[in-house]
């Protein structure tokens, strides 16, 4: 617990943040507004100064084209904050009857 009068979170520099994995999971076209807000708060994290990577999971990776697009919505001004994008593409689990 902090001492007296001293404040209960300090900034950690740039040099000491550790990296945050981010992995959302794409199933069909019904979250693309969802990923896209996900996408939105990476990318602020970023701003912020964190270093992520966000990895996409999918087994439709037609959802996620073109993934440069995306990769050009996520540009990250601050250049102590880092953000790469991958796409991992998987089988689906279960097949439909």
């Amino acid at each position: 617990a902090p001492a007296a009068g001293e404040p209960a979170f300090q900034a950690m520099s740039a040099t000491a943040r550790e990296r945050i994995l981010y992995c959302i999971a794409v199933y069909d076209n019904s979250q693309l507004i969802y990923t896209r807000t996900m996408l939105d708060g990476a990318r602020d994290m970023c701003e912020a100064g964190f270093r992520l990577r966000v990895v996409l999971l999918t087994a439709h990776p037609e959802l996620l084209t073109p993934l440069d697009d995306l990769k050009a919505a996520l540009s990250c001004a601050n250049r102590d904050g880092a953000l790469e994008l991958e796409l991992a593409v998987r089988p689906p689990a279960t097949k439909k009857a």
